[in-house]
């Protein structure tokens, strides 16, 4: 698994971004302490402490297995 993103101006040509999955994880992870998180200690990365616990509105995006992405979960970019 891994990540493209395109720009939102309707350029489809090429991404803006793209991981490996690998990538992919070393970004949730910087992204995450971005807010104040360690991944590392939350509830499916090892750690014990419950997402419940924490306010970010990237939780859709960082509470969930990295081989199991879902877009209906994440807010809309409208």
């Amino acid at each position: 698994m891994g990540l493209v993103l395109f720009p939102g101006d309707g350029d489809i040509s090429s991404p803006d971004v793209s991981w490996s999955c690998s990538g992919f994880a070393a970004f949730r992870r910087r992204l995450a302490q971005a807010e104040g998180l360690v991944l590392s200690e939350m509830w499916g990365f090892g750690g014990g402490r419950p997402w419940n616990e924490v306010s970010t509105p990237l939780e859709p995006f960082l509470d969930h297995p990295d081989d199991a992405v879902t877009t209906s979960r994440l807010p809309s970019a409208r």
